[in-house]
């Protein structure tokens, strides 16, 4: 699946940068959130790196393994651990970060709810796919597509703040908020339209 791999590598592009490299270079064009007049505090990654540094690698891994799990699971072929585990360590690693950056990152108090919210929710979804897994094909293959739509998060979250911030007239905060509560909805509804609507009307009845 081509598209889908030249996806995940954009998307871990946008991850290491916006999480590891923008603490210790200069501000890119369309960079979030310093093209939505947000500098990057160095001095917040210094208190909080592991926690960077962990989401980071758990995402790029979830990010790497996602195509072929899928490819695997739209074929009705087994499903290994390795990318459900990247994908519930990259939940567990951005709740972490939430709560350790708390309201000091650009977006304000409301990120931890977000960091937790996606925690939540992903992981439910690894854990409905590591159910399905033994018991029904097709819920294992919706389980696991949905887990990759929430891995893809950052390729369409923080390219999209400065957009939120030049169209709409937002400040930074508002532009993150606004950013991460779409992409969160839009990649879950393009999930259930895939499913639903591409794959279950190509079954045979």
């Amino acid at each position: 699946m081509p598209s889908l791999r030249v996806a995940s590598i954009a998307a871990i592009a946008v991850v290491v940068y916006q999480f590891v490299l923008r603490f210790h270079v200069g501000g890119l064009p369309m960079a979030a959130p310093e093209a939505a007049g947000a500098p990057a505090d160095p001095a917040l990654f210094t208190r909080a790196w592991p926690y960077f540094v962990a989401y980071a690698g758990a995402a790029t891994g979830a990010l790497l393994l996602g195509p072929p799990a899928l490819a695997r699971a739209l074929r009705s072929a087994p499903v290994g651990n390795a990318f459900f585990a990247a994908c519930a360590a990259a939940a567990i690693a951005g709740a972490g970060l939430g709560i350790v950056v708390a309201d000091q990152g650009t977006g304000g108090a409301t990120m931890p709810f977000y960091w937790g919210g996606l925690a939540g929710i992903w992981l439910v979804c690894v854990a409905m796919a590591l159910w399905a897994r033994p018991r029904s094909t097709p819920a294992l293959r919706d389980w696991t597509i949905y887990c990759y739509a929430l891995a893809l998060l950052p390729l369409t979250t923080w390219p999209s703040v400065p957009l939120w911030r030049q169209l709409a007239g937002m400040t930074a905060d508002e532009a993150v908020i606004t950013a991460v509560t779409m992409a969160f909805a839009s990649h879950l509804l393009v999930a259930h339209y895939f499913i639903f609507e591409r794959l279950e009307r190509r079954a045979p009845r």
